[in-house]
Formats: C-alpha cells, structure tokens, sequence
C-alpha cells in the first residue's frame, strides 16, 4: 500500500509493539484523540498474549519502612542499608530495641468485609530467622521459617513463601473475615515466641511490601504517597492482541459482570455438587497461578458447580475460562431454562448446543477457551450450572473417581446479546466497566471545507441495537451535517447522512471503509469497491467519535486496526488501493 502525505490524522495501532497510541499530528495540534472510561475494571489481552488487569498496590511507601506511615514498635528502621532483590541499594533494615514484648513492623489500612486481601513483603534473616505475621482485622495469622524457606503454622486460609534469591524470601498471607480497618502486623520471633527482650542488634531486612485485594500475590507495584494501579486503568487506551501480534484498539460499551467472586470458585458464593475446587491450583490466562481446578467426587452424580443471579426479561451472555484436564468436556446449563451448551475443551469445539441458546469458543492460547453462551432471561433468579462431564450435553450422573476434572478461570455473565472482554475481577460485589469512549471535537481543520475523506480499517460492531462504527459530526443531535454508519441488522451496515443508505455486508467481520465527499458527492468504499455514489454536499464534521454516536450514544463495539484523515478528496484509485483488504 502507497501512503499518502496530506493525511492530517493517523491512528494506527497496528504493526506497534507496545501499548501506546500514535498519533501524526497536523500542524495545528488538533489530531489527538481522547480516550475516555470512568473505571478501572477493564481487561485486555497484552502483547505478552496474556489477560492483562487492573492491579493495585494499596500499601503506601511499599520500600520506605523507615516511613512514619510504618510504624515500628520495639524497634528502628535504617533505610536504604542493603541490596534488595531487584539489585538496588533499597532495602531497609529493621532491629529490635532491648525492650521486652514484640518487636514488629505495622501499617493499618481501610479494608471492606467479605472480600479477600493479600499481604506480602519480601524478608530476608539477619539474625533472626523466624517472621509471624498477624493480620488485625481478621484475626488470622502465619508463621515463616527464613532459614528452611517453610510455612511452619498460622491460622490463615493462605500462606506462601517464595525463594526469590540470595536469601530472600517473599511471604505472603491471605484472609476474608476482616473488618473496616485492617493492619497486616510482622513479627520478629527469637525461635521460641514473639514476645522476648531484644538484644539491640538482631533483626530483619525488608523490601518492597504490597497489599491487594485477591488471594495470591502479583507482581509487585512501588508506592509513596498514595496507592498505586497499574494495567488497563481509566481513561487509557485498550490496545488489544487477543490472536495477533499487531494489536487492534479495542472499544466497548458499559457492561456489569453480575457473578460474585469470578475467579475464586471455592467460595461460598458458589454452590458445589459432587466436585471439589483446589484454588490457584495452575497458571491462568493472566499468568498468574490463580486458575482453579473442579474435580469430580467419588461419587455417583452429575459433577457441577452453580451460582443463581437475578435476571430480568432481556438477553444475557454468560463466560468463562475454561480448560481441559483429565476430562475434556465441560458443558454450562442454564438450569432455569432446562438448556444446555456443550464445549469440547480438546478440540476447542462446540458440542451440542441447546435452541434457544447462542455459543462460542474462543482460543486464548496454552489450551485455554473462553466459552461464552447467549440467552434470554426472564424475571426471576436463574440457576447457572456448570459442569465437568464426560460426554456430549451429558449432565447424566456418572461415578466419579475424586480426582478427575478440568480447570476454570474468570467468569462472568452480562447483560446483553454478545461477548465483551472479561469484566472483572468481581469479589462480593458485582463490578461494572465504564464506556471506551474515543472521540475528538474541533477537528473542522482536519479537512476541508465541505471536502475531505475518512478511512478506518475496523472488526464490528456487534448488531445490539444501533451500534455505531463511527460518527463525523458536529455533534449536533438534529442530524444534519452527518456521515456516520451503525448496524442496521446483522447483514447489512447503515450509512447516515441527512438520508438512510444501506450497505450489504457482515456487521461483525473486519472492514475497510473510506468515505469521501468533494462538496457536491458522498462516496463510500468497503473492502475495495465503491458501494454508495450520491449527492450530498453538506459534509462539514468538526467532530470525530469512533464507536459511539455524537460523544457517547448508541455505543457500539468495535475493534480498530487504523483510522485517517484527509483533507482533500481521495480519487476513486486511491481509495480502492486503500480499502483493499
């Protein structure tokens, strides 16, 4: 493809390697486009291939203990006195005074009962060699052997230790049951208990301390002043790689994951039938060991898990992550509406797939789908059930022999007719994610005066509705002075002036579009060919919004490989060259 030099805008995710957008400014600076989305519950697939999430640290000074936000009881902090793990000179070393009682190391945090937090911090001896970790709040604790790299007891559900080099060892403590306040409290022990006289000079090395919510410990996020998020957070751009190694800018409406605790399926939350659940039993499609594993009892029964969310009287998708174990058929029944959906997690299939009911499979690579199925609820509760069978739409009472199952990661269901990317993770609470808007006002400059074209090469809209592609206006709601297209049914695109032009084509699949107007004819091409030649010479935009109508109506879902714009208008050459898949 030729390249053409009066392009004023050029948005072009595609072919970069890293999660930023580029934008080639024209003179006048109007060319960047803001992105916006009220939250941080979005997800994306990095170019590492992995489901990335929003993750936050909520410790503050995470590697200044000697920080008053710490306080050290019994003891004193000489800051920046070692090597820490990642090779800088950022390790505090923390020694016990000679007073008598414990001597440890605290900082108190708002916390909400019900959902699950993780406490970790990287430790390593230095004359003591033994840490107990109490977490105030929950009243649960852990205690750690530096010298053997061992949990050695504690009353909390989740207790880890990781080697992470040259003597040092990252802990870790999970809990629930906490109240409004909570203080994750490390304590020296001298071997035999934690309350002891010090001798003034024994102690600890500490480095890089988090707290989370969830129950395992993520890459760790440096703090100071204020808690600090990392991943798809608000107002960034989603730059997508799900099955590609150019990323596509990924756009989609609000949409609220209504399961409770998504990834933690040995919560009570979810209601357990002749199966068992090992949590954080292998790696998830996030990278993290934190999928867990559903295994059939011994038992003669159907082997099934199920949560019961209130629906009303509309069209929801359910999701999930699921992958193949010793058994390769996992099947999802709404129980409710006595309709199954079968998966074959070997093939990467369908199975049997129930009337009444929509299905896909989606590859996320290391054996891992995302199985989604669509259906219309009623108003009332709807039990979800989700099973691991051996067969086919099997939901037949089998004996199990207790240790055969598959794993699950991430579900969710939503309200609407289709997939979107996974919202979550939820824990006691359902979790919305914000609209993707992407839009630009005053960009009358970047064309013409009643001339100009506009090219995007785009996968969607999902038809829900009208779903808009894209919108060039001046944001005026009468519909004057438009060029915009929406879906218009599942087979063709509408394409909106002051007038209705409908185009025959797959609303779903990838698309290149370029829309031209001279100041007498509208021209559109797709995919090559010129598909609408009429008069219309009112085209005048100031205002360019992708995936939505004006700045944030009739949103629609999209996925953008390229966007441009021209001041002049392309000749018919040009723009087939263009569109040219």
């Amino acid at each position: 493809m030729s390249y053409f030099d009066d392009a004023s805008l050029v948005m072009i995710p595609s072919g970069t390697k890293t999660s930023k957008v580029y934008s080639v400014k024209p003179i006048d600076g109007t060319g960047d486009l803001t992105f916006s989305r009220s939250n941080d519950t979005a997800t994306r697939v990095a170019s590492n291939g992995l489901i990335e999430k929003v993750r936050t640290n909520l410790y503050l000074y995470s590697e200044q203990i000697d920080n008053a936000i710490w306080s050290k009881v019994r003891g004193s902090v000489t800051a920046n006195s070692t090597t820490a793990p990642d090779g800088t000179l950022t390790a505090d070393t923390f020694t016990e005074d000679t007073t008598s009682g414990t001597h440890d190391l605290r900082q108190s945090l708002s916390s909400t009962s019900g959902i699950p937090y993780f406490f970790s911090i990287y430790v390593k001896a230095n004359g003591r060699t033994d840490l107990d970790v109490f977490v105030g709040g929950a009243s649960v604790g852990a205690n750690f052997d530096l010298a053997s790299g061992t949990v050695t007891g504690g009353s909390a559900p989740i207790k880890t230790i990781v080697n992470a080099g040259n003597g040092w060892w990252r802990v870790g403590v999970g809990c629930v049951a906490l109240t409004s306040t909570t203080t994750a409290i490390w304590i020296l022990n001298n071997g035999t208990t934690q309350s002891y006289t010090g001798d003034g000079v024994s102690g600890m090395y500490y480095w890089a301390a988090q707290a989370e919510t969830g129950d395992i410990a993520t890459d760790y996020i440096a703090t100071t002043t204020a808690a600090v998020s990392v991943g798809p957070v608000a107002n960034v751009p989603r730059l997508d790689y799900l099955g590609s190694s150019c990323p596509r800018l990924l756009l989609e409406p609000q949409r609220t994951n209504i399961l409770l605790y998504s990834e933690q399926f040995d919560n009570a939350a979810w209601s357990k039938s002749a199966v068992t659940i090992t949590a954080n039993d292998i790696t998830s499609p996030d990278g993290y060991t934190n999928a867990d594993k559903m295994a059939e009892s011994a038992t003669t029964s159907g082997h099934y898990i199920l949560q019961s969310p209130t629906l009303t009287a509309a069209a929801y998708t359910f999701a999930i992550f699921a992958k193949a174990g010793e058994r390769n058929w996992f099947l999802f029944r709404q129980h409710t509406l006595g309709l199954n959906a079968s998966f074959n997690l070997a093939t990467g299939t369908l199975g049997t797939i129930a009337a009444g009911l929509t299905a896909t499979i989606e590859d996320y690579g290391n054996d891992w789908y995302r199985c989604s199925v669509t259906f219309t609820g009623t108003a009332a509760a709807h039990s979800f059930r989700l099973y691991v069978t051996t067969a086919d739409n099997s939901t037949s009472s089998y004996l199990g022999d207790g240790t055969s199952g598959l794993y699950l990661y991430g579900a969710g269901c939503e309200l609407g007719s289709y997939p979107t990317s996974y919202v979550g993770p939820t824990l006691g609470a359902a979790v919305t994610r914000g609209a993707d808007l992407c839009n630009k006002d005053g960009v009358g400059s970047l064309f013409g005066t009643n001339i100009g074209s506009f090219f995007l090469d785009a996968e969607g809209p999902y038809y829900d509705g009208a779903a808009y592609l894209f919108d060039l206006s001046d944001n005026a709601t009468t519909g004057t002075n438009r060029l915009a297209m929406y879906s218009g049914g599942t087979t063709f695109m509408t394409f909106y002036t002051n007038a209705v032009h409908n185009i025959t084509t797959s609303v779903t699949a990838r698309k290149k579009i370029a829309v031209i107007w001279n100041g007498t004819n509208t021209k559109v091409y797709l995919n090559g060919a010129k598909v609408l030649d009429f008069t219309y010479a009112n085209a005048n935009p100031t205002s360019i919004n992708l995936s939505s109508r004006f700045t944030d109506e009739s949103f629609g879902n999209s996925k953008f490989n390229q966007v441009l714009a021209f001041p002049t208008a392309l000749t018919d050459a040009q723009a087939i060259e263009l569109t040219t898949i």
